[in-house]
């Protein structure tokens, strides 16, 4: 028969892991056929979407397929910061090894800094603080962050911590702690310089 008619049809809405998410159960019918399929959201991917028992069209139904995917990413995500600081580049890029697409996982990225669950200035300037208790340098230490993706204010941001640290007294407290004895030869004050360069 082609005269058969798809329904899509929100049948219960759910609460659940202590009022974080709604279950939302959705029942494809064409007459003959039935599928259930449910879609957890966000509080806040609820309250954005509005979804209400009843038929919908299908494409609330792509919108609450959508939010629920990166709903799952959100959730990924927090699991994720839960281990540690993570930039957002580096945490859509744990994400995308973990299966989600890029706009998905960018989504999710989005959402976690904007409630505050990643706080990249923050978390550069935690990982600055580490580094300096290893009497790194200036240079080192942006390049580190650079390299671990955090981004241009956040590095602003610990460039400003920066500037009211005395990297000389940094060098001289390294420069003891490794190399106690004064070089003998110009090949050891080259050596001890390359190493002391490395530091930043």
């Amino acid at each position: 028969r082609t005269d058969l008619r798809m329904t899509i049809t929100v049948t219960s809405l759910a609460a659940r892991n202590g009022g974080e998410e709604i279950l939302v159960t959705v029942r494809l019918s064409d007459g003959e056929h039935e599928e259930l399929r449910r879609f957890a959201l966000t509080t806040a991917q609820y309250a954005e979407l509005k979804p209400q028992k009843g038929e919908i069209t299908e494409a609330q139904f792509d919108a609450l397929e959508e939010a629920a995917e990166i709903g799952s990413a959100i959730r990924k995500g927090s699991g994720i910061l839960a281990f540690g600081a993570n930039s957002k580049r580096t945490l859509v890029q744990k994400l995308r090894r973990r299966g989600f697409d890029a706009e998905r996982a960018t989504a999710a990225a989005e959402d976690l800094a904007e409630h505050k669950c990643l706080d990249e200035s923050a978390d550069a300037r935690r990982e600055a603080e580490l580094c300096l208790k290893k009497l790194w340098g200036r240079r080192r230490i942006l390049e580190h962050l650079r390299a671990r993706g955090y981004g241009r204010e956040a590095l602003a941001d610990v460039a400003e911590l920066l500037d009211g640290v005395d990297f000389g007294e940094q060098c001289r407290r390294l420069t003891e702690k490794r190399f106690p004895e004064k070089p003998d030869t110009p090949k050891e004050r080259q050596k001890r310089f390359a190493a002391l360069t490395r530091y930043g």
